[in-house]
């Protein structure tokens, strides 16, 4: 009995912690990958896809939900799928029970390659 106790607890804690986004990723990304929100983004970007991110408070000791970490983790996606861009951003509050937080914030975008010049 005493087994099943430890598991359901272990499985309930477990289920706070997802998978985490490198909060802090290299300086040289956050400079030279770009956000623009909706009404800013370029024209003539090639689009690398649909991303989404999520800033969560999954424990009451936990720092509140922000913008800013859902856009650097959306920069980070941007970056992994080969983009140095993010377009088309926008944020709001996201829903806690589909999030598994007792708040947070969830922002989307498209990860898009800018033409350099």
């Amino acid at each position: 009995m005493r087994a099943v106790v430890l598991l359901t607890v272990g499985l309930a804690l477990s289920s706070c912690a997802g998978a985490k986004v490198d909060d802090n990723p290299p300086a040289e990304w956050r400079s030279s990958t770009r956000v623009y929100r909706a009404s800013e983004t370029p024209r003539g970007a090639r689009v690398l896809g649909q991303i989404a991110a999520t800033s969560c408070k999954s424990k009451p000791w936990d720092p509140e939900p922000t913008d800013e970490d859902a856009t650097r983790q959306l920069q980070v996606d941007s970056r992994g799928m080969g983009g140095n861009a993010v377009g088309n951003v926008t944020c709001g509050i996201g829903n806690a029970l589909a999030t598994n937080c007792l708040s947070s914030i969830v922002c989307r975008g498209t990860a898009i390659q800018l033409n350099e010049r």
